[in-house]
């Protein structure tokens, strides 16, 4: 009996999948993590100093702002548009 139900609870994981009924699983930034996001068409690396429901609170080199315009080097960037760098990729 648990092996059906355990079957068809994988038929129907499966079938969801295969929809597209689920959310991509995004790796959530943690503060002091460095994250790699787009601004302006410009591949950007920043670290992040504050975490939202939503975004994180990023820091970025001040020249790099400056070349872009921005007032300061703190941007905001939403959790789906940026990738958290592992520790072996910074250096």
């Amino acid at each position: 009996m648990i092996g059906r139900l355990l079957i068809l609870f994988l038929e129907i994981l499966l079938n969801k999948l295969e929809k597209g009924d689920f959310l991509a699983v995004v790796k959530m930034a943690q503060k002091g993590d460095v994250i790699i996001f787009l601004r302006n068409g410009i591949k950007l690396k920043g670290v992040v100093f504050k975490i939202r429901d939503n975004s994180a609170l990023v820091n970025i080199n001040k020249s790099i702002a400056a070349n872009l315009g921005l007032e300061t080097p703190f941007t905001v960037v939403n959790h789906k548009n940026y990738s958290v760098v592992k520790a072996s990729e910074i250096l």
